[in-house]
């Protein structure tokens, strides 16, 4: 999984709070790149709803380790 703030970007108008399979709809049905419903699909499936993009710290973990290893590859 590697995000982007630009993936990541996709869910700002999300209708949060929401479920996995919610986030997956949305980001469909906006047209969102691939790669953005390709990360939601890596996350934990839950019986919770992710509040936000903020507390869904799986997603904001991730761009940093994205972002380290780009600091760190180049």
């Amino acid at each position: 999984m590697i995000w982007t703030v630009e993936l990541a970007s996709y869910l700002d108008d999300a209708p949060w709070p929401a479920t996995k399979e919610e986030l997956i709809e949305f980001t469909e049905r906006i047209g969102a790149p691939y790669e953005v419903v390709e990360n939601l699909m890596e996350l934990e499936d839950s019986d919770e709803p992710y509040e936000s993009i903020k507390i869904s710290g799986l997603i904001i973990h991730q761009m940093k380790i994205s972002f380290i290893t780009k600091m760190i590859t180049n």
